[in-house]
């Protein structure tokens, strides 16, 4: 067996000059996708930006592909060159008599190189270096040939018009994030580098935009936006798209850092104002983050990168100032992330379980918790879980653990039921009424005494899906709980689309309140509410005596709270209960 080393460039497939290539991106899409080529994607990036004019053909002289700086001379797009003859078109004003002497020769011994004297289109003589190859063919398919034309002044030109385009953004004409590398590159090479700052700016809801109206009107709210900006920004500040959604503010030297904070809240107002696009109001969303050097940014070539981190935060209401501790927790975030899928796999995660009390102290339920307790990072609060097992695509394995590891615990065979915490994330997802249709097959669960807890009421309400899945499950047998209750409306929209049979006050209400306190009267009402639904209600956050006397005055059926116990881990929970008598509701 020989050991033979493949050849770092193949000739190129004959099916790839099959098709028409109406853009660079289809252009890459297609030849990136041949199983045995994957060097091509660089080959014809290189070809079609190289600063001279490229050709391939077939054997009629039919042009089956023109790089840019082709197009560029031509003064033709690729639509009115591919298909056509190369006596129809050429880069340079050559005498046909020499273009069909190159090709009879080329033909004839697979190649020709050398230069010729041409009088240029404004009247100059110049010389044209052209090289022309010869791509022989496999049996049964038609052979091609590659035309190289090399032109000092020409080249010169080219190199012009790609060197604005490689530093401008070609939507906006903004300078780009090339533009502002080289600035900073620049910046850092003196050896005092004076105070700077960068602003990014995030359209938040730009996709959506473009969905909800179209694309053209993403286009008209994406130029509103930089007209804005730059009617407020001083010259001596630059300005850059750094990508679709990223917009930056550069302010080198930085001379006054209250001034720029000023102007960014400036900035920020005018962004928040409606855009009008024909008979449509358009709203963006932004996020805004800013860090400066030397103050808070010590290194400046991190400057960029702590600005982003503030963009991570997802704050739409205000500007987000970097500091040294939103690095740290960054940090601490990605180490979550890395750790979160390994914990899920490996049990690693807990079920807590924190008892619920009738005003005669019975064990009525429990509300199943989660918990993780990493020994590097230590506890890891739930919200954040979620948040990460949300964002990094974990939603449906973790959806799985938490209901199979209730399942397991079988807690509801001792207790009248035990309800379990979703949100609109997990239940959106397409399996997620299949999963639970499966675990309680699996471990012969009772849903009856399954409670579901509904966070995040407006996502619920704005999701026909999640409404349709929740609506499924009630149908299967299990009940459903409206937590948090009172915070916002959209809890009170919730109980006409769904079924719910529990109604939680949120511990805002309850907590050190009374019935004299605007708190506490609005948690009498939400009880009073329920009852007239005949639904049951629970008090959260009882904490002292005092809120557990808040509770029975407006006549709550449940109480959970610190007051009675902590959450607790499954072999507490069951020597905890066995000190107090079980309700038989």
């Amino acid at each position: 067996m020989t050991d033979e080393k493949k050849p770092l460039l193949e000739p190129i497939p004959f099916h790839f000059f099959e098709e028409k290539f109406e853009s660079y991106d289809q252009l890459l899409r297609t030849i990136t996708q041949q199983p045995f080529v994957p060097e091509y994607a660089a080959f014809i990036s290189m070809i079609h930006l190289a600063p001279t004019p490229i050709l391939f053909m077939d054997d009629t002289q039919k042009i089956l592909y023109i790089n840019e700086a082709g197009m560029h001379l031509t003064h033709k797009n690729r639509e009115e060159v591919i298909g056509q003859t190369l006596d129809n078109i050429h880069p340079t004003n050559l005498h046909k008599t020499d273009i069909q002497r190159i090709w009879k020769e080329g033909t004839a011994t697979n190649g020709w190189n050398g230069t010729i004297d041409y009088q240029h289109y404004s009247g100059e003589k110049r010389t044209q270096w052209i090289q022309f190859i010869h791509f022989p063919a496999p049996q049964g398919k038609r052979p091609y040939y590659g035309l190289f034309f090399l032109d000092k002044i020409v080249v010169r030109k080219t190199d012009e018009v790609t060197a604005h385009l490689i530093y401008t953004d070609p939507v906006t004409g903004l300078a780009n994030f090339n533009q502002f590398a080289y600035d900073s590159d620049q910046i850092e090479k003196h050896e005092t580098i004076q105070p700077c700052a960068v602003a990014l700016f995030r359209c938040s809801n730009i996709a959506e935009i473009a969905v909800l109206y179209s694309k053209n009107v993403r286009k008209i709210v994406t130029f509103e936006m930089v007209h804005r900006i730059q009617e407020l920004l001083p010259e001596k500040y630059k300005f850059y798209r750094l990508s679709r959604e990223i917009f930056c503010i550069f302010a080198a030297p930085l001379t006054d850092i209250e001034e720029f904070k000023h102007l960014l809240e400036n900035i920020r107002e005018q962004l928040l104002q409606p855009v009008p696009v024909a008979d449509q109001t358009i709203l963006m969303d932004f996020e805004i983050g800013v860090a400066h050097f030397p103050e808070e940014t010590t290194n400046f070539c991190s400057l960029l990168e702590d600005a982003e981190i503030c963009l991570n935060e997802h704050q739409q209401k205000k500007i987000i100032y970097y500091s040294k501790e939103m690095t740290q927790k960054f940090v601490q975030s990605l180490k979550t992330v890395a750790k979160l899928a390994p914990a899920i796999k490996n049990d690693a995660l807990e079920m807590y379980y924190q008892p619920l009390f009738n005003h005669e102290k019975q064990i009525v339920g429990a509300e199943a918790l989660l918990r993780w307790n990493d020994p590097e990072l230590g506890f890891v609060p739930p919200n954040e879980l979620i948040k990460y097992a949300e964002k990094h695509g974990h939603t449906s394995e973790l959806a799985y653990w938490i209901f199979e590891r209730v399942f397991k615990d079988k807690i509801y065979e001792t207790i009248p039921n035990v309800s379990i915490n979703i949100d609109v994330t997990q239940v959106e997802q397409p399996n997620f009424f299949k999963t639970i249709q499966h675990l309680v097959k699996k471990y012969q669960v009772v849903p009856q005494r399954i409670i579901l807890e509904i966070t995040e009421h407006q996502a619920f309400q704005e999701s026909p899906i999640a409404v349709k899945v929740m609506e499924d499950l009630e149908g299967m047998g299990f009940k459903i709980a409206l937590d948090d209750f009172g915070v916002g409306h959209s809890a009170l929209a919730l109980l006409g689309k769904l079924p719910a049979h529990i109604v939680k006050v949120d511990a805002t209400f309850i907590t050190e309140q009374s019935t004299q306190t605007t708190n506490g009267i609005i948690a009498e009402h939400i009880v009073a509410l329920a009852k007239h639904l005949n639904l049951k209600t629970c008090c959260e956050g009882i904490e002292s005596e005092n809120d557990a006397t808040l509770a029975r005055e407006i006549h709550s059926d449940y109480m959970q709270g610190y007051l009675f116990s902590r959450p607790l881990a499954i072999h507490d929970f069951r020597q905890f209960i066995e000190n107090f008598t079980i309700s038989d509701e």
